[in-house]
């Protein structure tokens, strides 16, 4: 041992094995992934002008004839289906725990991204139809967070 009381050649890394060591493992990745989803960005654009696969376009509106909130949770939205015309205003709220978003089917160029606890809102115009809303976070739309949206003229 040397003069601090430390042995030569070892650093101050410590190994748990076992049980006791899967449980804190398993709890420092949590921790990480939490960390790193209240850490995220939002840097994901919210302009829309761009034609979807379905042709349809989206357009942003500066005033809305209606609304809709879709808050999103692990793993769906509620209400899980709605009805909006005219230019309107999309709104996501997150209340899960993880990082989840909003995006339309078809319609290319439009992602409501939100951490927990807080919300995204973009004030768009649609073709009338009917529209799949879901979560492209990985798993999250094979996990059941898809809804419908319906576009009345």
């Amino acid at each position: 041992m040397d003069s601090e009381g430390s042995q030569p050649g070892r650093t101050g890394m410590f190994f748990i094995g076992g049980a006791a060591g899967t449980a804190l493992a398993t709890v420092i990745g949590f921790m990480t992934m939490m960390a790193l989803d209240e850490s995220v960005a939002l840097t994901a654009p919210t302009t829309a002008t761009t034609v979807g696969a379905q042709g349809t376009q989206v357009t942003l509106v500066d005033s809305a004839d209606t609304s809709i909130t879709f808050s999103g949770t692990e793993f769906a939205y509620s209400p899980s289906e709605g009805t909006v015309s005219g230019g309107f205003e999309l709104i996501f709220e997150n209340a899960g725990r993880v990082l989840h978003n909003l995006e339309i089917e078809g319609v290319s160029g439009l992602l409501l991204e939100a951490n927990p606890g807080k919300s995204s809102a973009e004030t768009i115009r649609l073709e009338p139809g009917s529209y799949t809303i879901f979560c492209s976070i990985p798993g999250h739309r094979q996990a059941g967070m898809e809804g419908a949206l319906t576009v009345e003229s």
